[in-house]
């Protein structure tokens, strides 16, 4: 849910709706929408999209979706047959487990679909976990962190470097997973996934940054430093308190910053120490 990027329509969907033209037009299927409707016109109106899945109102929603032909969707007939109609072609072998949890037995239904749930997120990490430690891996060593300097970002993510280092531990992924991540790394769902890791890398390595600046000798810095240079450094430092705002941060590194501007305060004429003072107060 977290990192899943769509759109939600439905179920009360008419050929009236002002989105009508869009998600019906065959010259461009949309992407990224879930909708539901009743009408059975859309189940023609709606044969090429590349997902679609017919329920039946008198059937257990417990059991499981068939699988169908994507040919059968073309019939004359106005109602499809209910199941899941796809012109993906699968790229994993069924999962066997997931269809024995599914079966008959005598666990209530609820402690069935908390077993379903873990599997599938079981089955989630197994596909996620490479690429966290692979992302992990782009980010930059401590020690290129220069606090007089802007932060280094994360590296750019390469999907061919990623498929030549991934390996595939997790069960029930082994199957033409270089494919599957191809696939998963074109779609927006992947873009909204890595967009959320990298803000977290970046507000890392700029909570890094500050901490390199906090831990300064300012006093070996400003050897031989003139008075613009001390004075970039303050400004510097005052935007620093607005990373803080923005990324969170120990208190105590507040305390440092506003120590260093009174060191650096310290180090200009009085009556610039006069002209400047009024910028710094926190």
């Amino acid at each position: 849910k977290q990192w899943y990027q769509r759109r939600v329509r439905g179920p009360y969907f008419t050929i009236h709706d002002t989105e009508f033209k869009e998600l019906t037009s065959k010259a461009q299927a949309p992407s990224r929408v879930i909708l539901g409707v009743t009408n059975p016109y859309f189940y023609k109106a709606l044969q090429h999209w590349p997902h679609v899945i017919i329920l039946d109102s008198g059937e257990d929603r417990r059991k499981p979706l068939k699988l169908m032909n994507p040919k059968e969707q073309k019939s004359s007939s106005l109602r499809g047959k209910p199941g899941l109609y796809t012109k993906y072609k699968p790229l994993l072998s069924r999962d066997k487990l997931y269809k024995k949890l599914q079966g008959k037995g005598e666990r209530p239904g609820e402690v069935k679909d908390l077993m379903v749930r873990r599997h599938l997120t079981d089955l989630t990490h197994s596909l996620v976990i490479p690429l966290e430690q692979f992302v992990s891996g782009l980010m930059p060593l401590q020690k290129s962190i220069c606090p007089f300097r802007q932060p280094p970002l994360l590296q750019p993510f390469q999907p061919e470097s990623f498929l030549a280092t991934a390996k595939m531990e997790g069960e029930g992924l082994k199957s033409s997973w270089k494919d599957l991540y191809r696939r998963f790394m074109r779609s927006p769902n992947f873009e909204l996934w890595f967009q959320t890791k990298r803000n977290e890398a970046n507000q890392r390595l700029e909570i890094l940054h500050i901490q390199e600046l906090c831990d300064a000798d300012l006093y070996s810095w400003m050897a031989g430093k003139h008075e613009v240079q001390i004075v970039d450094l303050l400004l510097w430092i005052r935007d620093r308190f607005d990373v803080l705002d923005r990324v969170g941060g120990h208190p105590a590194m507040r305390e440092n910053l506003k120590s260093h501007i009174d060191t650096l305060l310290n180090m200009v004429p009085a009556d610039l120490q006069n002209t400047l003072k009024p910028a710094f107060k926190f």
